[in-house]
């Protein structure tokens, strides 16, 4: 087989096996507590040892430190980890394909988020969106955690969830 030949195969395995490792992502759901496997206060060396993911090795940038700074996975386009000291403490989606828990997603309306979460919902005013609002679902045992809801006023834009106080953070680490 010549070089070429061998360079298209790897081509088509390594395109195969990230899209079975997205098919994969988009099967989990979102909850307070993590994200399918991965768990939020996980440590990051467990969240490698994940059958099947494989972590981008990000460090922290100029503007970030070891005490907060955001991870991808390799061939998951959407998720976004935030790590604080070592551990997961916030995971954020931007794709309507993974759906939370109740099932809801990205692209859902508020009126339909309210309805499942019922009167468990803390609503705030968006900090950017003159129109939209922060849903939040907090659980407080055994350690506070929420699930958060960005929407334009209409829809949900964005779906992060994790531990207090990361998760109220409207910039990433900010």
């Amino acid at each position: 087989m010549n070089v070429k030949s061998r360079l298209s195969l790897l081509f088509l395995v390594v395109g195969i096996v990230n899209t079975a490792l997205a098919l994969t992502v988009n099967q989990w759901k979102l909850s307070p507590d993590g994200l399918g496997p991965i768990k939020i206060g996980m440590e990051l060396k467990e969240v490698a040892k994940i059958k099947g993911l494989q972590l981008s090795g990000n460090k922290p940038d100029a503007y970030e430190s070891e005490r907060c700074y955001t991870e991808t996975l390799k061939g998951v386009k959407h998720v976004l980890l935030m790590i604080s000291n070592d551990k997961v403490v916030r995971i954020s989606i931007s794709s309507p394909k993974i759906y939370t828990s109740k099932g809801t997603h990205i692209g859902d309306s508020e009126a339909k988020v309210q309805a499942l979460y019922s009167d468990k919902l803390a609503v705030e005013k968006h900090r950017y969106e003159e129109k939209g609002h922060y849903l939040t679902f907090v659980v407080k045992q055994p350690q506070e955690r929420a699930i958060r809801f960005e929407t334009d006023g209409k829809k949900i834009t964005r779906i992060y969830a994790g531990q207090a106080p990361e998760v109220y953070y409207v910039e990433d680490c900010l």
